[in-house]
């Protein structure tokens, strides 16, 4: 029974972490026509794409220029949990009067089409023929190459300049460069009309040519680069726009800062909670591995299993909280926190598992009351916790980093937004909280502390923020926990 029990909990968060990895794709094809002819094929470029909410960057699919009849056939798959979001991009020249870059087009395609297979004739998505002279309703205007000459490189190799019409920071960094760690680089950007020049030098002889590139010999993506308009100043924001900085018109400066390593922020979260449900009930199916051969002959307490199936619910709510419910603020981290963490999590997992599970603990002092009054209180502030993140999920728009104050809703768990500034918080802390009262166990007491630290850090943090950004923030609020703290 106890290992039907713990296969079933497995089962579940493997189901969250692995099961809906499924390939899906789309097959899109048609004709881009300007004016009476087709469109010019040196200068119309298609890409589909999967749109991916929260830190995931977005998945292209497949890309190409247009051939010279003005016709395209795109198909290409991924694999994601959920369904997969595809929407065709359209980069033309056509109508355009020689300004600088490219209109961009954006159509969308309909979830119906998603196919996890090869492509058959009746799988194609036939946009027809569509004549891009047309004003769209969904145009930006973007640059999705770089051209030196006639050359077209994915990335800045060993060219030191480029042009693209960014209407965000973040559209400046597409791009992989090459960059001396040992030195502060900076980028010195002139700003004209919707044109941005980028030019980078080493910042110990700004003077010198920029041909000083083609030797570094460091590479790494977009997503070490942070943008900074002094060199101690804080990093830009992807959707700051170049209006906004209230750059000069010539010789405006941008700092370079490489971060190291960086992983997303979703992997670390799935790693460090998937370990938990694997760790823990290791030491409950087997003991006789953990504490010898005798083990598998004691008894096994109910609060034995009361805590398993709490601590493993905690972290399946956890894993399907990151993959459907988060809306992350930021895409990526240090690659060494995903280390620090899963060394915490992982390692707390065992820590309280051994003793919970060991042949000679012993049920908590006030018996049966003591435990299921922890029990009650654990599912209480789980369910608390889970209806905070909804409510917080709710807040900002998919795709967006929009910040609101958050209020409570018709639901009564989310009255503590009354009281304090990260409710979350709150429940999570007593959650483990009425855990270790239901375990009376001291490593769970340990882990309980920790967290309440660490926690009361980000929530006092948050606090302030809340409090800079919102004049009208309430007043009767406190970080974490109400009236104190």
């Amino acid at each position: 029974m106890r290992q039907f029990l713990v296969s079933i909990l497995l089962l579940i968060g493997l189901i969250v972490c692995v099961e809906g990895m499924r390939k899906q794709g789309v097959a899109v094809k048609g004709k881009f026509l300007c004016g009476k002819g087709p469109a010019l094929s040196n200068s119309t470029r298609v890409r589909i794409t999967d749109i991916d909410t929260g830190p995931d960057p977005d998945d292209t699919l497949d890309e190409k220029f247009i051939d010279p009849n003005g016709e395209f056939k795109l198909n290409g798959y991924t694999r994601e949990l959920t369904n997969i979001d595809p929407v065709l991009y359209v980069w033309t020249d056509c109508n355009d009067g020689g300004t600088p870059c490219h209109r961009k087009i954006k159509f969308v395609i309909d979830q119906k089409h998603i196919i996890g297979e090869d492509p058959k004739p009746e799988n194609w998505v036939d946009v027809g023929a569509i004549n891009l002279q047309s004003v769209f309703e969904e145009e930006k205007r973007d640059s999705p190459i770089i051209v030196i000459g006639e050359k077209i490189r994915p990335h800045l190799s060993k060219i030191s300049l480029f042009y693209c019409c960014a209407e965000s920071i973040q559209l400046l960094t597409p791009f992989s460069f090459l960059i001396d760690r040992k030195n502060t680089t900076i980028f010195y950007c002139i700003v004209a009309m919707s044109k941005i020049s980028i030019e980078v030098f080493n910042a110990k002889s700004p003077s010198s040519s920029a041909v000083i590139v083609e030797e570094l010999e460091k590479t790494f993506g977009v997503e070490r680069i942070a943008l900074r308009l002094d060199p101690r100043g804080k990093g830009l924001r992807d959707e700051d726009t170049v209006s906004s900085l209230n750059l000069p018109s010539n010789n405006a400066q941008l700092y370079y800062r490489d971060l190291g390593p960086q992983i997303a922020w979703k992997t670390v979260f799935l790693m460090e909670y998937a370990g938990p449900l694997c760790v823990y009930p290791l030491f409950y199916l087997r003991p006789w591995f953990i504490y010898g051969a005798g083990a598998s002959s004691q008894p096994v307490s109910h609060v034995v299993t009361l805590a398993l199936l709490c601590h493993s619910l905690h972290y399946a709510k956890r894993l399907y909280e990151t993959q459907f419910v988060h809306r992350f603020s930021n895409g990526t981290m240090p690659i060494t926190n995903l280390f620090k963490n899963c060394t915490y999590y992982w390692g707390f997992a065992a820590f309280v598992s051994y003793f919970v599970n060991h042949p000679y603990y012993s049920i908590p002092t006030f018996g049966s009351a003591q435990i299921y009054l922890g029990l009650v209180g654990f599912l209480i502030s789980e369910l608390g916790n889970y209806s905070i993140h909804i409510l917080l999920r709710d807040l900002r728009p998919a795709g967006s980093k929009e910040r609101k104050v958050p209020y409570p809703n018709s639901n009564p768990l989310t009255q503590l937004y009354n009281l304090v500034s990260c409710p979350n918080y709150t429940y999570e802390v007593a959650a483990w909280t009425s855990f270790t009262l239901m375990t009376q166990c001291l490593p769970a007491a340990m882990f309980t502390l920790l967290g309440f630290a660490q926690m009361k850090v980000w929530a006092n943090g948050k606090h302030r923020a809340y409090k800079k950004d919102f004049p009208n923030y309430p007043k009767n609020r406190t970080p974490i926990i109400p009236f104190v703290c």
